[in-house]
């Protein structure tokens, strides 16, 4: 969704700020990489355990947010039923998975597109260390500008005077993130339409 929004402000004609452009663009980034992470792994063992990796986030994501609102006493109509926290902990507890953030899930999708990349329709060879580097420096740099960090004003860039878009090339950066969310998508399809 954060992409169709990023693509209907460019549609309109509509320049927006760095700071939004970068962080629509890092919540598709981080959604195709859930995506890529475990749809695109080879290996059906090796899906399932990703598959846990990132439903133990989301629901460590869900256990932090529920333990605070349960806290809650001014806005107590916000507070959880209060069973949740425990519910949440055991399905967290029983779901496995490892303990990777979102960093090194997004850092093992780039390694799992380089290889996708190179050696399909997009591209008929190249340099998978520089593919991986490259997605790697969109997620540091996006996250910090997300963040609201200010040293992503400070790295190099296609114009380094003029950072109204983002950091970096945008046009490259964000022709990669179209790509991983087309390869996710036809990863979600194929999925969906191999069990008709």
């Amino acid at each position: 969704m954060s992409l169709l929004h990023l693509a209907e402000l460019f549609r309109q004609g509509i320049e927006p700020r760095a700071s939004v452009a970068v962080s629509l663009s890092r919540t598709a980034l981080v959604s195709s990489a859930h995506i890529v992470y475990v749809l695109g792994a080879p290996d059906p063992d090796i899906r399932v355990a990703n598959a846990r990796t990132v439903l133990r986030r989301q629901a460590g994501s869900h256990l932090s947010s529920t333990r605070e609102f349960a806290e809650f006493e001014s806005l107590i109509g916000l507070r959880p039923p209060a069973d949740l926290v425990l519910t949440l902990e055991t399905a967290r507890r029983n779901i496995g998975g490892s303990g990777a953030g979102e960093g090194a899930m997004v850092l093992e999708m780039a390694d799992s597109m380089a290889r996708v990349l190179v050696g399909s329709e997009y591209q008929e060879s190249g340099d998978l260390g520089a593919l991986r580097e490259h997605l790697a420096w969109v997620w540091h740099v996006w996250s910090g500008t997300a963040h609201g960090w200010a040293w992503p004003k400070h790295v190099p860039g296609l114009d380094d005077d003029d950072h109204d878009v983002a950091p970096g090339h945008w046009a490259t950066d964000f022709f990669q993130l179209a790509v991983i969310v087309q390869h996710a998508v036809r990863l979600v399809v194929d999925g969906l339409t191999s069990r008709e």
